[in-house]
């Protein structure tokens, strides 16, 4: 089965979507929307894996950090990381 994607980026809705910079209280919602998403994908198609999509730079700014690090591993997120200048993906992050 093909995976689905979850754009991060089109959730965060802050002066912060232009640079790519995102606080940790924006990635909330983005978070809690997507592991919804996920729980409703596990009922109707168990057998799909869905990755959160980012831009690079929120990668940067805030999935390297300490806490964006743990927020990985305690929510089991996997990530597709993407230039959005070049159109890209940069990495795939299981």
């Amino acid at each position: 089965m093909m995976p689905l994607f979850w754009k991060f980026y089109n959730s965060v809705n802050s002066d912060s979507d232009k640079n790519c910079l995102i606080h940790t209280s924006d990635s909330h919602p983005a978070l809690g929307q997507f592991m919804n998403y996920r729980m409703a994908l596990e009922d109707l198609q168990p057998k799909r894996t869905l990755y959160l999509a980012i831009p690079s730079g929120i990668y940067d700014n805030f999935f390297k950090l300490p806490f964006g690090q743990k927020a990985i591993e305690y929510h089991q997120l996997k990530l597709i990381v993407y230039d959005i200048q070049k159109e890209v993906i940069a990495k795939w992050l299981n």
